[in-house]
């Protein structure tokens, strides 16, 4: 599959298409906002997606030695963050719905995370306000999306995402849910430029004090959905204030059990360390509770 992934080295950003960061690295810099301008001018066009961004920058070659230096970053993350919309669906899950055995709605909640501000990368440190119940990690797909000058949305291509949720406010409120929506929340820096998976597996492992304390697995993926994609997506981008041209949606569309599903309660200082098996793809971020 067509991937690509972004990073910073040396207060430079940089875009690679290589399947993975250690080693040489063969890397080209760009200008922030560049990709978005250029995958947009592809037009799905792969090939030309590279040579536009081949010709616009100089190729280096980046030695194995500086493998630590070079941080990930959340991919097409404008430079004005506020530019990005951070969003999802609840309850889309084919089993979480049909196991409610409530009336199922004609679209599942939608939910605002927060500008990008509150997007993070691997291995970024996620930062919880006081005053939560119970957090829980969500593995999800996250499809990216950017609105063209016509005011359409143009689907890029799709990442994975870590949405953490106060679940102990939903679960003794439902109309708590939108608030327990708001927290900071993670992606990996590997975009796919490709339609999401049908099935997509992994496990969930949590460590404190470098010891791990939990371990599950979990099944996402288009197939796992009650809903069709388009059904979700058509409906969201109707309205035209989620419309306006240079936007960047990053639409986290569902996931499997948790670990509070499983009975287990994430502590400050833990680390969710999540593996997405057929993309060969890890995301891993420390948990900072704040005190009141």
């Amino acid at each position: 599959m067509n991937t690509f992934f972004e990073f910073t080295y040396r207060n430079q950003t940089y875009v690679s298409f290589a399947t993975q960061r250690g080693g040489e690295l063969l890397a080209y810099p760009y200008v922030p906002g560049a990709l978005h301008e250029f995958l947009l001018q592809a037009d799905y066009d792969v090939e030309r997606f590279k040579q536009l961004l081949i010709d616009s920058s100089v190729e280096q070659r980046l030695p194995a030695a500086t493998a630590h230096e070079r941080q990930p970053i959340p991919p097409l993350l404008p430079a004005h963050k506020s530019a990005a919309v951070i969003s999802g669906f609840g309850l889309t899950n084919k089993k979480k719905v049909l196991s409610t055995g409530n009336t199922v709605n004609p679209l599942p909640v939608w939910f605002y995370k927060g500008p990008g501000h509150v997007l993070k990368a691997d291995g970024d440190t996620l930062m919880i306000e006081s005053g939560i119940t119970a957090i829980c990690e969500e593995a999800e797909i996250v499809l990216i999306y950017i609105i063209d000058a016509q005011r359409k949305p143009r689907y890029i291509g799709f990442t994975v995402g870590n949405d953490i949720t106060d679940i102990g406010a939903i679960k003794a409120s439902a109309t708590a849910f939108s608030y327990a929506k708001l927290k900071e929340c993670s992606v990996s820096e590997r975009v796919f430029l490709g339609p999401p998976p049908l099935v997509l597996t992994g496990t969930c492992q949590v460590y404190r004090n470098q010891q791990s304390v939990f371990s599950s697995v979990f099944e996402t993926g288009l197939d796992q959905l009650y809903y069709q994609r388009e059904h979700l997506t058509d409906s969201l981008f109707s309205s035209p204030s989620l419309r306006q041209p240079g936007l960047v949606h990053y639409l986290y569309i569902g996931a499997d059990r948790n670990s509070y599903d499983h009975g287990h309660a994430l502590i400050d200082g833990d680390t969710i360390s999540l593996r997405f098996n057929e993309l060969d793809l890890g995301l891993s971020n420390p948990l900072m509770l704040q005190s009141a």
